[in-house]
This record gives structure tokens, C-alpha cells and sequence, in this order.
């Protein structure tokens, strides 16, 4: 099998532009995930964090064929490591236009929502992960606020 280094090579260059680069979905492994139901579609979580997985089940129902399920909306959780002191009051700032809506978390963690994808990805700092208060107060809600906008957009 080539690899994509590989196949770029023997591509003259407008046909190495016709090739998608997704760098959000192709170098982080997301293997830990939760399902769950929010107004009857399901959503499929996936983290790179065993601390994300045990903090979203701990909050959000799970569906009882958790991985088995078909994914009515998914998203990418991928929790970065941080050897900073912890901000306990990180400011939260939403915008959306036309379908995509984005949440900045202080100043090292985001969620992206592609609402005609069914879509999102998130980039979380390890100290929100793990900081009770931080996750409960801070991601979550902005986590629930995206899904439910993007539910009552499909319906």
C-alpha cells in the first residue's frame, strides 16, 4: 500500500491540489468513545482521553450498544496535554454563521461544530479534562448548547 507521501510524488501539482489534507481527522486516534440520545438523534463522542471518556459517561446517558450504534452526529474530542497552571475562570466566547458555529474555552480550547456535516471536533486543554468545575461549568454546557442548536437546525 502507498503511503500518501508516496502518491503525492507522482501527482503532477493540479492534481495534488485535488487531494483533501484533513489534518483533524488523519493524526490523533480518538479510540475511547461514548453514545448517547439528545432529542432522539444519536451522538457519537470519540476522545483520545480516558479522563474525557469517564467525564462524559459520568454526565451524558449512554446508549445501550455503545459503538454499535449509528451516529445521527459525531464528534472528535482530542484532549492536549498542558503544563501550565490552570486558569479557574476561563472566559467563553461563542460565534456561528451559516451552519458552523465555534466556542473558544480561555485561551488553549475550542469546539467546532459543522452543522450540514454532522460534525464536530474539539481541542481541549488537559486541565479543563480534568478540573471538575472547569468541565461542568465551562465545557459541557457549550458542548450541550452546539448539539442541541444543531438538532432543532435539522428538524
Amino acid at each position: 500500500m502507498k503511503q500518501e507521501a508516496d502518491v503525492r510524488e507522482s501527482l503532477s501539482p493540479s492534481e495534488e491540489v485535488a487531494i483533501p489534507i484533513d489534518l483533524l481527522k488523519r493524526f490523533t486516534r480518538t479510540p475511547f468513545e461514548v453514545a448517547f440520545e439528545l432529542s432522539g438523534t444519536t451522538i457519537l463522542l470519540a476522545t483520545n482521553s480516558e479522563v474525557m471518556r469517564d467525564r462524559l459517561r459520568m454526565f451524558l446517558p449512554s446508549t445501550k450498544a455503545e459503538g454499535q450504534c449509528k451516529a445521527g452526529s459525531s464528534w472528535r474530542i482530542v484532549v492536549e496535554p498542558e503544563r501550565d497552571a490552570c486558569d479557574e475562570s476561563p472566559s467563553v466566547h461563542r460565534m456561528s454563521h451559516g451552519g458552523l458555529a465555534f466556542v473558544r474555552v480561555g485561551n488553549r480550547s475550542f469546539l467546532a461544530y459543522d452543522g450540514q456535516a454532522r460534525q464536530g471536533i474539539s481541542f481541549v486543554s488537559e486541565n479543563l479534562a480534568r478540573n471538575d468545575m472547569m468541565f461542568s461549568r465551562c465545557f459541557l454546557p457549550a458542548l450541550m448548547s452546539l448539539l442541541n442548536q444543531s438538532i432543532e437546525a435539522s428538524l
